[in-house]
């Protein structure tokens, strides 16, 4: 309801991104590399699973599961975000709006890129239009479908061109 709230919105969905579970660990050195066999680490440890690229085993499904969920969550505030501050604008001060949104925007197509990285097919000519994942744009509980890589890398780019247009005059690196 205040322009605080959302700032503080905005700053919860980057603490979260900082998760052992996600950008703090697994996705930026844990599973990610032990998947890309960037590691040596034979069949010892607990991560033996992920090595074998056994995705039935118990810990390995909870893990990946866990990181489906953590993502689509992230990607629903991001969503529960931008649909309030459509109906709040008044409260934002000064370029609030246009960064607040345009950051919301540009975290959504960011999360949605990587879930299709993840989960999606390696993407060339032959796999582009293979269902992947979904591109979800709301914040009702309504399952969204899933789309061709092609769709959603369409949507990742609209979002970013979108942000790219609130955050030009605001942030000095644009």
């Amino acid at each position: 309801e205040t322009e605080e709230g959302f700032k503080q919105a905005l700053t919860g969905v980057y603490v979260e991104l900082n998760q052992g579970t996600l950008y703090g660990g697994d996705l930026m050195f844990r599973m990610v590399e032990i998947l890309a066999q960037r590691y040596n680490l034979g069949s010892i440890g607990s991560y033996k699973e992920w090595v074998a690229y056994n995705y039935g085993d118990d810990d390995v499904k909870k893990s990946i599961d866990g990181l489906w969920q953590k993502m689509y969550s992230l990607i629903m505030n991001c969503n529960k975000l931008l649909e309030n501050a459509d109906l709040r604008k008044e409260v934002f001060t000064g370029d609030n709006y246009n960064i607040i949104y345009g950051e919301a925007l540009a975290l959504r197509a960011m999360l949605h890129l990587d879930m299709l990285r993840l989960f999606g097919p390696v993407y060339d000519d032959a796999s582009k239009t293979e269902k992947s994942i979904p591109y979800v744009t709301n914040s009702d509980s309504e399952i969204s479908p899933l789309l061709s890589a092609e769709e959603i890398l369409n949507f990742v780019i609209e979002d970013l061109k979108v942000a790219l247009d609130l955050l030009k005059s605001v942030d000095p690196i644009l």
